[in-house]
């Protein structure tokens, strides 16, 4: 399966055969790069098959080592990445008309 995965020119997604019987929430991971919405759509069209999913998206970052030499501390200079975050996910929404 993953040679087919690796050398197959377009996006895939793979889907078991089963699912469980109460199926609630689908977590996208969102990295804002070219590709996500791509998930995203993926995500979407997943919930049409599969009515009463709610489709999640996930983006997650971390505060770099060197934070300490713009003289703010861990919890502001995490404050700034989550709110510059917030303002990249506008855009990206916005963009994409999500």
């Amino acid at each position: 399966m993953k040679k087919i995965v690796r050398a197959a020119p377009c996006s895939i997604s793979i889907i078991p055969d089963f699912l469980p019987k109460v199926l609630e929430k689908l977590l996208v991971p969102i990295d804002f790069s070219d590709n996500a919405p791509m998930a995203l759509q993926q995500a979407h069209f997943f919930s049409l098959k599969y009515p009463g999913i709610q489709v999640v998206g996930l983006h997650a970052y971390s505060v770099p080592s060197g934070y300490t030499k713009t003289g703010k501390s861990f919890k502001e200079f995490s404050e700034i990445m989550q709110q510059n975050a917030e303002a990249e996910n506008e855009t990206f929404l916005h963009k994409h008309n999500i």
